[in-house]
């Protein structure tokens, strides 16, 4: 497969200005359910802002510029580059979407779910392999009870976006990430607040229920497809009572094709 860059960059992909408001960079994220947006400036990439930088920002600074929080991003890509070999920077580098540029101007993004989509047009009997040689076994989880400091707390020290919510017995209930606290109007002050724990919100009032999950024998192609179409990272895999076994994510699945 020799595909360019070039052929799958999303040259819609939503953009900031160095000017704007943390606040829109907290609505575009709200509004688009992405994890990281470039900061444009005459046709120059200047940083990149992410979700964690947004939610790292308290309530009383929220007149913050995206310059004051933008990052320098970790990887570029150039219109030319190969997309199997980018794909395979993206996953050393554990980036799901770069920057692209030509000539040194910005053109757009490119994410891991553009190569997932462009694998969702042809047939290999890769589509086919079951989900459960491609899972993590051993998965990171919270509870509905847990409060939601500690959930930000447990992001940033395994750098997981979401987690798959389990009760007492170990079934899967809900899921909850970075863009469901982000959706709550969750602030630094907040999620790190560990004042008043009983008092506090708790994953259950902001996990996504029903989750999205898959059983063990279900295929990739199936994967890939729940993937791009509902803009979803993870997917944990459970048995035909809900009971967690593994765990799957873009990386794991983009892996397979590469």
């Amino acid at each position: 497969m020799f595909l360019k860059v070039a052929s799958l960059v999303d040259k819609t992909y939503p953009y900031l200005s160095p000017d704007d408001l943390v606040t829109r960079a907290r609505a575009v994220m709200r509004d688009f359910g992405v994890r990281v947006l470039p900061v444009i400036t005459r046709g120059k990439l200047v940083g990149v802002v992410t979700r964690v930088g947004v939610l790292s920002i308290t309530s009383t600074r929220s007149n913050y510029r995206v310059l004051d929080i933008a990052e320098e991003p970790r990887l570029t890509l150039d219109v030319i580059d190969d997309v199997v070999e980018s794909v395979r920077k993206m996953i050393r580098a554990d980036e799901w979407y770069v920057p692209v540029l030509s000539g040194g101007k910005y053109v757009g993004m490119f994410g891991l779910e553009d190569f997932m989509r462009y694998l969702l047009t042809y047939e290999s009997p890769k589509h086919e392999i079951p989900v459960s040689e491609i899972m993590t076994r051993e998965v990171e989880t919270v509870m509905p009870e847990t409060h939601v400091s500690r959930l930000w707390l447990k992001m940033l020290r395994h750098r997981f976006a979401g987690f798959p919510v389990v009760n007492k017995r170990g079934k899967v209930v809900g899921f909850v990430s970075q863009h469901d606290l982000i959706k709550a109007g969750f602030t630094r002050i907040e999620l790190e607040s560990e004042s008043a724990p009983r008092k506090g919100p708790r994953v259950r009032n902001i996990m996504v229920t029903p989750p999205i999950t898959l059983t063990p024998n279900e295929p990739i192609r199936t994967a890939l497809y729940l993937m791009v179409r509902r803009n979803i990272g993870r997917i944990p895999i459970v048995d035909e009572k809900r009971y967690l076994k593994g765990i799957i994510d873009r990386e794991d699945v983009c892996r397979v094709f590469i």
